[in-house]
């Protein structure tokens, strides 16, 4: 009949009222985590995640229980010793013919396997001839194929299979008398963790700038196109840890729909090109890698190339990045990057907001502007009513002026009754009660800008003008 110590067949509690001595002992493991020089049998988390319910396996015995060290033996040795092996988290499989040994080739066996298998707990008694175990002499998990009393220097089979929620799990060993039900040594390592596998981050944005001055048909410097680039890394490179089947899925969302842009992504590491699929809205692009990771770190770079007749829209852009983990046991794509910023599109130059304008009756809103620079520069003007309306790239006269523009080192107002009267002739629906966006297409310090609300029978109101997340009070 196999005998084991009640720390393994009953509970922690009992074993705490047998133990003469305290936790001692050391476990021995082969340093796999080569990132942070960690102990543990690393499992890739997304893989883990995505793993099928069962668990994932994880073989120790070859990694992270190379041997047991026992400390606090009483009398520094102990006769036919049993062990019991707990762990925190995950089933236990232990072969046959798995052995403590005194070498991990051609030692003598101290420890044979026992019973256990497939729970959490698992026994190893002495031989039939007996055995002897001392303090601070290492022993070593093998395997006696053989049946002969000595390790085949073959490191043992034992896995454990950490379960799902479970991000790591230790081992506790305990060394005792099975007759008298003893401990009298105790270690206890984390012998296996999960850490995030890949990740990813926008290492490039699409940020060009709109050119007022070509229609905004093109960004400046006469560019058609913008580049998304995203670095993929592997942080964890131990050969413990599992690979994704190497189908990476990059989703590019835009706030506007482009429907005349074309969309073109391809893995510069290995020059392959992927798969685009854009959404009916034309505001969503599906990317899907179509070869192998060849590095560690592969890039990915998404091209954006407008078609140089069709006025390019402002807006921004967010991406995310997920790996496929169908192979095998495992099941679906667990995400590495989830809606971080691509970048955005904006027309060059000053960007201004008033956030409010009236031009109900008995109300009228004026915008001074001002160009400090030494060129002329033109003014356009886009608003957005309560309803949804949107009027965009408008030119209108200055009330102060007569112009359109600002000329160099001069002011201008305008009048805001212009702008909505210029905005109702495209869209007659249009509310009295909007937003204003003012682009002057010049180096952005160079402007500055005020707006005056008046209403009949009230105080006059300066109206922020919101640029680069500030605001700006300035007036003449």
């Amino acid at each position: 009949m196999t005998k084991g110590l009640k720390y393994g067949a009953l509970s922690l509690a009992a074993s705490a009222l047998l133990a003469s001595s305290a936790m001692a002992g050391t476990i021995t493991q082969s340093n796999r985590d080569t990132v942070t020089g960690g102990d543990a049998y690393i499992i890739s988390k997304q893989l883990h995640t995505a793993n099928a319910a069962a668990g994932t396996v994880a073989t120790i015995g070859a990694t992270s229980l190379q041997s047991y060290t026992p400390t606090a033996i009483p009398l520094g040795t102990l006769t036919d010793p049993a062990f019991n092996i707990a762990s925190s988290s995950g089933v236990l499989t232990v072969p046959a013919n798995t052995v403590l040994c005194t070498a991990a080739i051609n030692g003598a066996v101290v420890g044979t396997y026992a019973a256990g298998s497939g729970t959490t707990a698992v026994v190893f008694q002495a031989p039939a001839g007996g055995s002897t175990i001392s303090n601070n002499v290492a022993y070593f998990f093998g395997v006696d194929a053989a049946a002969d009393g000595t390790c085949d220097g073959i490191p043992s089979a034992i896995t454990l299979t950490l379960p799902q929620g479970s991000t790591a799990s230790a081992l506790t060993i305990s060394a005792g008398t099975a007759a008298t039900q003893v401990i009298h040594d105790t270690a206890t390592a984390t012998v296996v963790s999960t850490v995030e596998e890949y990740s990813a981050s926008n290492t490039g944005l699409l940020d060009a700038k709109i050119d007022a001055a070509d229609d905004f048909l093109s960004f400046t410097g006469a560019v058609a196109a913008d580049v998304l680039t995203t670095t993929i890394s592997r942080a964890y490179t131990d050969a413990t840890v599992a690979e994704a089947t190497d189908v990476w899925t990059l989703t590019l969302n835009s706030t506007v729909a482009l429907p005349t842009v074309t969309v073109t992504a391809v893995d510069t590491t290995t020059a392959a090109a992927a798969s685009v699929t854009a959404n009916a809205a034309d505001t969503s692009w599906v990317i899907v890698g179509n070869a192998a990771l060849a590095a560690d770190t592969n890039t990915f770079v998404t091209t954006l190339t407008t078609d140089g007749a069709t006025v390019i829209p402002e807006t921004t852009f967010t991406s995310s990045l997920s790996a496929d983990f169908s192979a095998g046991t495992n099941s679906g794509t667990q995400a590495v990057q989830t809606d971080v910023a691509a970048g955005n599109w904006s027309i060059f130059g000053y960007n201004g907001t008033i956030p409010h304008v009236s031009v109900a009756t008995g109300t009228s809103t004026v915008v001074k502007l001002n160009n400090a620079s030494t060129t002329d520069a033109a003014v356009y003007w886009t608003v957005a009513d309560n309803e949804g309306n949107t009027v965009s790239n408008l030119q209108v006269p200055s009330a102060t002026s007569g112009l359109t523009g600002l000329a160099a080192g001069k002011g201008a107002a305008w009048d805001m009754a212009d702008v909505y009267a210029a905005a109702v002739a495209q869209n007659a629906s249009f509310g009295t009660a909007f937003r204003a966006t003012v682009v002057v297409p010049t180096t952005p310090s160079s402007v500055s800008a005020v707006a005056l609300m008046q209403i009949d029978g009230a105080r006059d109101r300066v109206i922020p003008v919101l640029h680069a997340n500030t605001s700006d009070y300035m007036a003449e």
